[in-house]
């Protein structure tokens, strides 16, 4: 059996046969990739729950999901860009 190298011709050797060592990645920057993949899924997930927001909104619905959409409703009306864009998103869902 032969002894794994080590020093820099180990490196050598990784890098050869394709295998990388992945660097962990700092707290802080996990955590903001983690909002912003959570973000994401909120701001889409408003298309399947259209019907149930307007439910929520107009009608007589779960109140937690009128509340929960809100931050949404307002921002897309501050933001036309974003806006447009939920509108264009909300339509690919309910027809």
């Amino acid at each position: 059996m032969e002894p794994s190298p080590s020093g820099p011709d180990s490196q050598k050797n990784n890098h050869q046969t394709g295998s990388k060592t992945k660097t962990p990645t700092h707290p802080i920057v996990a955590s903001i990739e983690q909002m912003i993949i959570l973000i994401g899924f909120y701001i889409l997930s408003i298309g399947p729950m259209y019907w149930q927001w307007i439910a929520a909104k107009d009608v007589d619905g779960f109140h937690f999901i009128e509340v929960l959409y809100r931050p949404l409703w307002v921002l897309a009306g501050e933001i036309p860009a974003l806006g447009d864009w939920l509108n264009w998103y909300v339509r690919l869902w309910i027809f």
